[in-house]
């Protein structure tokens, strides 16, 4: 099993099995605050097997660069 490292919204690191991953698309709308956001961008959201899903900050060409290298 292959791994790869990734970045989530709020900046955490996350392991990604890409075994799982059925595909890769644009994050869902930025969502915004009257008081401002706090600053977390996802670039990427990833959609798994099961009907999950993980938003990460990479954007799709480092995301799918990762899965082929």
């Amino acid at each position: 099993m292959k791994l790869i490292e990734l970045t989530d919204a709020k900046g955490a690191t996350v392991w990604v099995n890409p075994e799982r991953l059925l595909w890769v698309g644009p994050p869902d709308g930025v969502q915004s605050s009257m008081y401002g956001d706090g600053g977390a961008r996802a670039g990427t959201r990833l959609h798994f097997a099961e009907l999950e899903h993980l938003e990460v900050k990479e954007a799709p060409v480092q995301v799918v660069g990762k899965l082929m290298g």
